[in-house]
């Protein structure tokens, strides 16, 4: 994909994919900085990169990645050779009974924003296609079986 002159780099800001290392708060100044500067595209090159910790935002609440009062912006990834997005935004949590997560990406007071060519996912997946083997209520555990070639619910 041909890359825009304008476009803010989220490499430039630290945010590498495929890294194993938490991209949020780089991701989060390049959105800033697009902003601010009223540049109008934020770009990831391919491949995955990793939110590990929501950013608490004054106004907003808590979230993954925030962008606010933007107008006229463009976040866009890399496509493949037929076209599929090889950009991946993976928010990455430890999951329990209680996990609560905030939203991967909140959007207030933004005008003609457009978000191409990336894959939102999670990890571990919030649903797959499974059978409940055992429970045990004294531990609060629960076996379950992947029933394989069923479809992962991200």
């Amino acid at each position: 994909m041909a890359q825009s002159a304008v476009a803010v780099h989220v490499a430039d800001f630290g945010a590498l994919p495929d890294d194993n290392r938490c991209d949020t708060e780089p991701i989060r100044r390049a959105i800033e900085k697009a902003i601010q500067s009223g540049d109008p595209e934020v770009h990831f090159s391919a491949g995955t990169y990793q939110l590990d910790r929501p950013l608490d935002f004054p106004k907003e609440g808590s979230s993954y990645v925030g962008i606010f009062s933007a107008t006229n912006l463009v976040i866009s990834g890399e496509t493949l050779q037929d076209g599929k997005p090889s950009t991946r935004l993976e928010r990455r949590f430890k999951l329990n009974n209680d996990t609560q997560l905030p939203l991967m990406i909140s959007i207030s007071h933004s005008t003609n924003l457009t978000i191409r060519n990336m894959t939102l996912a999670n990890n571990p997946p919030l649903g797959v296609t499974a059978r409940v083997v055992s429970v045990n209520t004294n531990s609060d555990d629960v076996v379950v079986e992947i029933l394989l070639g069923y479809r992962d619910w991200e």
